[in-house]
């Protein structure tokens, strides 16, 4: 495991930082909702798992948008890095 990690995009850098600090990019951005529960265009749906015929969406957007709060992992700090969420 690295001690820094570094995201560049277009030949900038856009993130420096632990491991830790680029999950906590994503802190109060990640959520679970059911499918129907969610709306807006700046939503970015990060996985999808279905159990007995209802979906579940895991996804990352600026604010709330029905669904309940998730711990962020280093995956959702990029992807909120990388989208601009």
């Amino acid at each position: 495991v690295c001690d820094e990690v570094l995201m560049l995009g277009e030949g900038k850098l856009l993130f420096h930082g632990t491991v830790h600090d680029m999950s906590e990019q994503a802190r109060g951005k990640v959520f679970l909702a059911k499918q129907a529960d969610i709306s807006g265009s700046d939503v970015f749906i990060v996985k999808t798992e279905e159990k007995d015929g209802e979906v579940t969406l895991r996804y990352l957007a600026p604010e709330n948008r029905g669904g309940s709060p998730c711990e962020p992992t280093v995956e959702d700090g990029y992807l909120c890095i990388q989208k601009q969420i």
